[in-house]
């Protein structure tokens, strides 16, 4: 029997970025959500839920989806049937980011966020939830959210709209202009015009600690937050890459062909101790592209500032990280089996452990819903 903390905690639900790798993220959830019941007994086995015990959600990009998703009562199963029933849809194609213009249309995406969150706006949420955007003409990461009486964030944007914002990453989906940002005192000058919120918060956890406690008089010692991510994988600049193709697009012949062309244009580019890649290099190098270095760097920024601003026992980061080998693309829904094992092996391994994490997590599922009494609505 794990004992629960004794005063009262705002526990946040914090989901990143990654494209179709949202499934891991998932099947992590789900496989916690199944397991909550063990630390406690039997007895409530077929009522729990992961909303019931958070106090708050945030997600950028494919956590955007997510987060929200849980918020308005979708199931993690849920979500994983709706990502498996569309994901070859919203990427159709061969993986990768598009080089002239955005790789991947948002017709199919935009519709399917209207059929999950209908015309729902934050105010009608019983929960505080929140998803994050970047303003490509300010520079400003947006908070966009809230709940029921709560008069910051845009809350009475429509959910779907948010959303669909937060998941624009640049080079693969088209950004476009938003009404609903226009006025603000905190972000002058904008045109409306958002993109991916991963640009600057694929953690967003710091970004929603820092607006709960500063409006919501939430103290930094009573968060206890969980953060899930959407997989890592290592990079060896000198080790051999991949080209990116999706089974059955591309005949092996021409993937060689295609390895040998990169790999000569990318040793010209190379000396002893330095390399002078472009634009395209960046993204055809096979080990590593920009999107994913960017990502990659401010979620240890936001992770690291967490793990010193965050009480340690109240903070726990969830991800895994895989060999080069491994790696999975952000929009390559032919992974789907890959990354529901990959899920369901990190949350095996995480109680099969018994581990200091493994105890936090299973001290944050097994709270009761707090109601927010450490929610003050009024502050502002």
């Amino acid at each position: 029997m794990i004992s629960l903390p004794r005063r009262e905690l705002f526990q946040l639900l914090s989901l990143s970025g990654g494209g179709y790798k949202g499934v891991f993220t998932l099947e992590v959830l789900k496989a916690i959500e199944k397991k909550r019941f063990c630390f406690e007994g039997p007895s409530r086995l077929d009522h729990g839920r992961i909303q019931d015990c958070c106090d708050g959600f945030v997600g950028t990009s494919v956590g955007a989806i997510i987060s929200a998703g849980l918020a308005i009562g979708k199931s993690p199963s849920e979500l994983l049937e709706i990502f498996h029933e569309h994901g070859d849809k919203i990427f159709p194609g061969i993986p990768g980011p598009g080089y002239i213009s955005s790789r991947y249309s948002k017709k199919h995406l935009e519709g399917l966020l209207r059929e999950i969150f209908g015309d729902r706006t934050f105010s009608e949420l019983k929960k505080p939830c929140y998803v994050s955007a970047v303003d490509a003409e300010t520079g400003n990461t947006l908070l966009i959210g809230g709940y029921k009486s709560s008069s910051l964030h845009y809350e009475n944007t429509k959910i779907w709209q948010a959303v669909q914002a937060s998941v624009s990453a640049p080079t693969y989906f088209p950004f476009q202009k938003y009404g609903f940002t226009q006025g603000d005192k905190e972000n002058e000058g904008s045109s409306g015009w958002l993109v991916d919120g991963g640009i600057s918060a694929n953690a967003p956890e710091l970004l929603a600690v820092a607006d709960l406690s500063k409006n919501f008089g939430v103290s930094l010692s009573d968060f206890f937050v969980l953060s899930v991510g959407t997989t890592d994988h290592a990079v060896d600049l000198e080790a051999p890459s991949k080209i990116r193709t999706r089974e059955g697009h591309v005949p092996p012949r021409v993937q060689r062909l295609a390895r040998w062309g990169r790999d000569i244009y990318l040793r010209t580019l190379k000396s002893k101790d330095s390399t002078r890649w472009g634009a395209i290099a960046w993204f055809i190098n096979g080990r590593i592209n920009l999107v994913e270095l960017i990502l990659r760097s401010q979620v240890n920024v936001a992770v690291r500032i967490c793990e010193n601003l965050i009480p340690h026992k109240q903070y726990v980061r969830i991800d895994l990280s895989l060999p080069l080998s491994d790696r999975v693309e952000f929009d390559d829904p032919t992974k789907h089996k890959t990354l529901c094992q990959l899920g369901q092996k990190m949350a095996g391994d995480l109680f099969a452990r018994r581990s200091t994490q493994a105890y936090r997590v299973g001290l944050f599922v097994n709270r009761k819903n707090t109601s927010h009494s450490s929610l003050d609505v009024n502050r502002h």
